[in-house]
């Protein structure tokens, strides 16, 4: 939640005081140690701190990845159980079922 008021009780130009990292356990902390981890507040982030961030780390959005539905469909066949049907079925003969053995 961004504030659209200019940071109210707190410096505008504040930094986070600490980056969680991957280790941090923040599930676990209370949420008044959250919010100064994050650098945040019950209010939100300021108009100032929401465009320091979007700056620094960019939107905050998942990039899509596009696959080839061809290369897909190829995909089915690689892997060993393909490879064994592909292997079972010309012993076969014509006329007689993969499956009949």
């Amino acid at each position: 939640m961004v504030s659209m008021d200019a940071a109210e009780g707190e410096d505008a130009g504040s930094a986070p005081v600490s980056t969680p990292g991957a280790s941090d356990e923040l599930k676990t902390l209370p949420v008044a140690e959250v919010m100064t981890r994050l650098g945040t507040s019950p209010d939100g982030l300021s108009q100032v701190d929401a465009q320091q961030r979007l700056t620094e780390y960019g939107p905050n959005e998942v990039v899509e990845h596009m696959t080839n539905p061809l290369l897909k469909f190829l995909g089915y066949f690689w892997g060993p159980i393909p490879w064994m049907i592909e292997k079972r079925c010309p012993r076969s003969g014509p006329g007689t079922p993969c499956w009949a053995g």
